[in-house]
């Protein structure tokens, strides 16, 4: 008896189907639930300007527990991890828990405060604001922990300081721009400082008139007949008469 071809594919995708088992999809609790990959971005950007440089997808072993976090940075010894149904965390796990850890694993990561200021951030799965809360309850823990700390802020420097130096506090010996701290009338008087101390400055030794430096100043009429030496007066010759005399006969 010849079986059809069409009931021997048939078997065959049923024997098939008793071994196959899909890989189950994980999604995420709701549409605002940051995922895996945007919830590490975000803590590491907040993070970043304390000076953190986590390394992402650590596996550590603590108290004989292996732990693997989304990122650690071993010179500060700090690390995060962000629970979430998309990462899998929650499976084989008890409903109301929280945290999406195994209680050995949430001993073994509390317990490193204590033991070796080793601090950890858990974050549950949440919407932006709620991670951002999050991580900014951190910081503050760390610090209160010392792990941080606050830089020192330093003075406000004055554009304008009433005293720029010692012995000058009064205000009669500044300029009218200093006094106000008015950039504009600094500009104005520049400006006409420029105009005005030009003419002065270029001006040199008879050119009083305006001639340019190559222009001989020709002395007037005035100038040159009084600086000609004046001439002897001639005394008159004697005449004939005064010559002779009177004459007595």
């Amino acid at each position: 008896m010849r079986i059809p071809p069409v009931v021997v594919c048939l078997i065959a995708t049923l024997v098939a189907g008793c071994y196959y088992r899909p890989k189950a999809v994980r999604y995420r609790a709701s549409p605002n639930v940051l995922s895996e990959e945007e919830a590490a971005r975000l803590i590491q950007i907040k993070l970043e300007p304390y000076g953190f440089k986590f390394v992402n997808n650590m596996q550590l072993q603590r108290e004989g527990v292996k732990v693997e976090i989304d990122g650690y940075d071993r010179a500060m010894r700090v690390g995060f991890e962000y629970v979430s149904r998309e990462a899998g965390d929650f499976e084989d796990q008890e409903s109301d828990n929280p945290w999406g850890l195994t209680p050995a694993e949430i001993d073994a990561v509390q317990s490193r405060a204590t033991t070796a200021r080793e601090y950890f951030l858990v974050v549950p799965e949440g919407n932006r604001e709620e991670v951002e809360r999050g991580v900014e309850t951190f910081v503050e823990k760390l610090y209160a922990l010392e792990v941080l700390k606050k830089r020192e802020a330093k003075p406000k420097q004055d554009l304008f300081p009433e005293n720029a130096g010692k012995g000058k506090s009064d205000k009669d010996d500044l300029l009218p721009w200093e006094a106000t701290g008015d950039l504009t009338q600094k500009r104005r008087a520049m400006e006409s400082k420029e105009k005005t101390g030009a003419k002065d400055d270029d001006i040199l030794p008879g050119q009083e008139d305006g001639a340019l430096p190559f222009e001989k100043k020709e002395p007037s009429s005035t100038d040159s007949s009084s600086r000609r030496k004046t001439a002897p007066e001639k005394k008159p010759s004697p005449t004939d008469d005064e010559d002779e005399g009177d004459i007595d006969f």
